[in-house]
């Protein structure tokens, strides 16, 4: 079975409302072999709960797109194995597929030049057999995604560990370009999250923003309640606000021992932006635009 984090995110919230419904969700799921949970990053702690609802089943985190699918496997014991360091962890290539990146600059701009060195920031570049041919009347598109020939640039951004695994970051258009360098957004929220707790109703999500001129930006983490980030409708008009300052303590000091780059701003959020198609993508362009104009006084 397939599930998007935020369809993982509600069956969840179901199980937590009492033990009859827990009981029945996880009979239910007794007989399910392999679960595949992928659209938008996942957050450690819902593997964690997924997983001890469902003990028997193989839970795995691939990933890939419509133009190279699958690209990457693994499971979720191998996730939960290492620390919320460096972004989250895809796996390993599949036989026949290759993973490179472009190395990001210090305005965010990537390398024509593909790299499989360990421990860089770049965009994430595929190869493999069962790679799209090409798009339809989409010239512009395909110039882009095909800059080094025979590869396939997704506009996601990852870093490459020593073992040849994918660690991903981001979209290309999320970097955070500091004076000290590019840094990618779902490290420093995956970080904070898992400092910050919580489960239900009480769980927060995060999302890490840069506000400023590309090469000299500052970083500004948003946060909102998981549970109605998730499941909440879409067409009421969303209300954004400096967090309370117990809260932007917490995020303040866990950012200094997380040793990322210092947090000029805490915001809060009634609800996270997502993207249409999946529902599960936080609109992070949208948040540094509203974090922007509320940090001007426009707000």
């Amino acid at each position: 079975m397939w599930m998007s984090p935020a369809a993982l995110s509600s069956v969840l919230s179901g199980a937590r409302t009492g033990s009859h419904t827990r009981t029945r969700l996880a009979r239910a799921g007794s007989s399910l072999r392999l679960l595949l949970l992928a659209g938008a990053p996942i957050a450690r702690s819902l593997l964690r709960d997924v997983m001890d609802l469902w003990p028997e089943c193989d839970v795995r985190t691939p990933y890939g797109m419509t133009e190279v699918l699958p690209a990457t496997d693994v499971t979720a014991r191998e996730v939960l194995a290492e620390p919320p360091a460096a972004g989250v962890l895809v796996g390993r290539p599949l036989p026949s597929v290759e993973i490179a990146v472009a190395v990001v600059d210090s305005d965010g701009t990537p390398s024509s030049e593909l790299s499989t060195d360990a421990g860089v920031l770049g965009e994430v570049a595929l190869r493999a057999p069962h790679m799209k041919d090409r798009y339809d009347a989409q010239a512009f598109v395909e110039q882009r995604t095909s800059r080094n020939r025979g590869w396939h640039r997704t506009g996601d951004v990852g870093v490459l560990d020593e073992q040849g695994r994918l660690w991903l970051e981001g979209r290309l258009g999320h970097v955070i370009t500091t004076v000290n360098g590019p840094v990618g957004p779902v490290s420093i929220e995956q970080r904070i999250e898992e400092c910050l707790g919580g489960v239900g109703a009480d769980r927060i999500v995060t999302a890490a923003v840069g506000v400023g001129p590309a090469g000299a930006q500052v970083l500004v983490v948003v946060c909102a309640p998981a549970v109605v980030g998730a499941g909440a409708p879409r067409i009421r008009k969303r209300h954004i606000d400096l967090a309370e300052m117990s809260l932007a303590t917490r995020v303040r000091s866990i950012a200094r021992d997380a040793q990322v780059p210092d947090v000029a701003a805490v915001l809060w959020i009634d609800r996270m932006p997502v993207d249409i198609r999946h529902g599960a993508k936080i609109d992070r362009a949208r948040l540094a635009a509203d974090a922007e104009r509320l940090l001007a006084g426009h707000g």
